[in-house]
């Protein structure tokens, strides 16, 4: 569709429309605005300066000029996106290669760059330099305001209240089975970084645990927004269940391996009753409106693996 000079009646007939317009309602059944609408926004040359961006601009279904891609920090988007988003900027750790994603940009043409307030004063004033710059806070408003705010700057609310409704369905879903599932058992997302350990330490997690309902243990309010616990808390708070993220970096792999051979990692009752599922920070450490709805599959297909 985002060819030049494609007809719509092509695009309907070559994915199995026979009519056009049965197509066009269709479309904006699924998609929220007319194929017509969809093909005006989705020329503009938009930069997702960041993953979080990249995550709420697909949820969108808008594919940015440029995003930061990589095939391990940015892993999901590399391997699904990195054919159809034409400039890749660099994925390593936020911040780190500013100066190099700021070169790539200056040698191409683009109709705004859409970044989270992250940036350093004078990588923002170098980006303004080559286009208008929107800055959505990241922190500040959840992520469902975020989605609202970016698609208000690319002209796509109405494609964002149909991914809402969309994913407050899906939610409701996998809430009613987890509740079946779990019976009133107990889960922690439990972070590893080096030799220390921390209850829900990003903003996702929590919002995620909220969502679906899943009940924490007595106790484990104590140490919430990123606080670190000791092993012998964590044996304590006695979990049904552990979501547990390891950090990949070579340091907190080498701990992980030998924390996995003491007795107290053994002792625990999720670790006794193999109910310690691994995941990824790719999404669980994003936030953005595709990372949420992937963090809701993986906890339902983790926490009721075996349970059909």
């Amino acid at each position: 569709m985002l060819q030049e000079g494609v007809r719509l009646k092509d695009v309907a007939y070559q994915i199995g429309y026979n009519d056009e317009f049965y197509f066009s309602r269709m479309f904006k059944k699924e998609v929220g605005v007319s194929p017509t609408a969809y093909i005006k926004t989705r020329r503009q040359k938009i930069v997702a300066y960041s993953a979080t961006v990249l995550g709420q601009l697909l949820a969108l279904k808008i594919l940015p000029y440029a995003a930061p891609l990589h095939p391990k920090w940015t892993s999901y988007y590399y391997a699904k996106h990195r054919h159809d988003i034409p400039l890749h900027l660099s994925g390593y750790r936020f911040n780190v290669d500013w100066e190099a994603n700021v070169n790539v940009l200056e040698q191409a043409q683009m109709d705004c760059i859409i970044s989270t307030d992250q940036l350093q004063p004078v990588e923002k004033e170098r980006l303004t330099r080559l286009a208008p710059v929107h800055v959505v806070p990241l922190y500040e408003r959840s992520w469902r305001d975020q989605l609202m705010s970016i698609a208000a700057i690319v002209n796509a609310p109405d494609e964002a209240g149909v991914w809402l409704e969309r994913y407050n369905r899906k939610l409701q879903r996998v809430r009613e089975r987890l509740y079946e599932v779990l019976r009133g058992e107990t889960v922690l997302i439990v972070s590893m970084f080096h030799d220390r350990l921390f209850l829900f330490p990003s903003i996702g997690m929590r919002d995620v645990f909220a969502d679906l309902g899943l009940r924490a243990p007595d106790g484990a309010a104590a140490y919430s927004g990123n606080q670190c616990i000791s092993l012998e808390e964590l044996t304590a708070l006695d979990a049904d269940y552990l979501l547990l993220n390891i950090r990949q970096e070579s340091v907190t792999l080498n701990h992980w391996e030998l924390l996995q051979t003491t007795n107290e990692w053994q002792d625990l009752k999720a670790v006794r009753r193999g109910r310690v599922h691994q995941i990824s920070s790719d999404p669980w450490r994003e936030y953005s409106a595709h990372a949420i709805e992937r963090m809701v599959q993986d906890a339902y297909e983790r926490l009721c693996e075996g349970c059909e």
